[in-house]
């Protein structure tokens, strides 16, 4: 966590601070030897009857490391508290109770889910380090609760194909020139969903609206830095 204002360095939303989520890079492993090594985690949730699932393997040596995993989850409808959704349509526009006539759980809420990741960490040289990393995931069937029995009673209110690809490639450098340690990164972002509606509060004449959207982003990032002395440091930082 960094506190104080970070728009410079990580954009415009950072007045207040940023909070960085760093994933696992792959661990090198020692030299003259190869391991291999992977783990296996099961899991299931009561409250909205799913469960999930997730594999990851790793291949290391004394200057290669790799690892990939794979995911998925699915959710069944979900349980308000006490088997009463307080914002119900039903509440809202006639007064009474969700369980008057709709189940304890929230029909039409659960989703499903499904991720996979490949990492690369290369010591290509005792001053040179090569990472990279590519993400990908995606999640199906899920519905705006809020808009339909949820809240405004709408017939559809739809989120599909919401999916995720990105992936960097970072060079860092010691030694590097009149620095002591100099890093660029190229990184890719590409999301994209589906919202399908159809508003009105229930009118089954009201216009199904169909808004695929796909945002792409691509990033180049420098930095350096060299110590000036005990108690001070030069660094600079370049998009």
């Amino acid at each position: 966590m960094i506190r104080g204002t970070a728009s410079a360095q990580f954009g415009s939303d950072a007045l207040g601070g940023s909070v960085q989520f760093l994933t696992n890079v792959p661990a090198l492993g020692v030299a003259g030897a190869a391991a291999l090594h992977g783990t296996v985690t099961l899991g299931g949730e009561t409250g909205h009857q799913g469960g999930m699932g997730a594999v990851l393997l790793g291949y290391s040596r004394d200057r290669l490391a790799l690892s990939g995993s794979l995911s998925a989850r699915k959710t069944g409808d979900y349980r308000p508290g006490g088997g009463v959704d307080s914002h119900s349509a039903i509440t809202r526009f006639l007064g009474l109770p969700s369980d008057t006539f709709l189940d304890q759980r929230m029909p039409e809420t659960g989703f499903q889910q499904r991720a996979g990741q490949l990492r690369f960490n290369w010591a290509a040289n005792p001053d040179l380090l090569v990472v990279a990393s590519y993400i990908r995931s995606r999640q199906d069937n899920a519905n705006g609760w809020d808009q339909i029995l949820g809240g405004d009673g709408n017939l559809i209110s739809e989120l599909n194909d919401l999916q995720l690809d990105l992936g960097y490639l970072r060079l860092e450098r010691l030694d590097a020139g009149w620095f002591d340690r100099a890093s660029a990164t190229y990184s890719f972002n590409i999301q994209r969903e589906e919202r399908v509606n159809q508003g009105g509060n229930g009118n089954p004449n009201a216009t199904i609206g169909h808004e695929p959207e796909r945002t792409t982003v691509h990033g180049v990032q420098f930095n350096a830095s060299r110590a000036l002395s005990t108690r001070h440091s030069l660094y600079t930082l370049q998009f």
